[in-house]
C-alpha cells in the first residue's frame, strides 16, 4: 500500500470512472468523491479553483464530507472561504456563488491564496483521515 495520499486519489479515481459509466455510487463513495475534490482542485488552483470549478451543491457536499471524516481544520478552511467569498452554503446556489467569485475583490483572492497554502500544510494529516474513512467504510484495504 502506498501513502494515503496516493491511496485515495487512486480510489478517487477509480469512483468517478465508477460514475462516469452510470453507476449509482454508495454514500461512502460519494463522500470520497467529495474530499478528494477538494484536494485535486486546491492543489494546483488554490481555492479560488476549487470555487470556480465546484457546483454550489458539490461545495456543501464538501463541507458536510469534512464534517463526517472529523477533518475540522480543513472544514474550518472551507468556513473561512465561504467568509471571505460571502458565501452561505445553506442557501448558495450556482449563480450566486458565481457573481460572488466573479466579483471578488483583489484582497479577498490575496486571502484565499492564503487559505489554499494552509491547506497544503494540512493535506498529510487530511489524507489519512480520508484514508482511514475509506478504510472504515470497506473502501479501502
Amino acid at each position: 500500500m502506498g501513502d494515503a495520499q496516493t491511496v485515495v486519489l487512486d480510489l478517487a479515481h477509480a469512483v468517478e470512472v465508477k460514475a462516469a459509466h452510470g453507476v449509482e455510487l454508495s454514500a461512502p463513495e460519494r463522500v470520497l468523491s467529495d474530499l478528494a475534490w477538494i484536494d485535486i482542485t486546491v492543489a494546483p488552483n488554490g481555492f479560488l479553483g476549487w470555487l470556480d470549478m465546484s457546483s454550489a451543491d458539490r461545495l456543501r457536499e464538501t463541507a458536510t464530507a469534512l464534517a463526517a471524516v472529523g477533518a475540522t481544520q480543513v472544514g474550518e478552511l472551507v468556513a473561512q472561504v465561504f467568509a471571505t467569498v460571502g458565501l452561505d452554503p445553506a442557501t448558495m446556489t450556482d449563480e450566486v456563488k458565481d457573481d460572488l467569485v466573479e466579483g471578488l475583490s483583489a484582497e479577498a483572492v490575496v486571502r484565499l491564496e492564503q487559505l489554499g497554502d494552509a491547506m497544503f500544510d494540512l493535506t498529510e494529516d487530511y489524507m489519512a483521515r480520508c484514508h482511514a474513512y475509506a478504510q472504515t467504510h470497506g473502501l479501502a484495504a
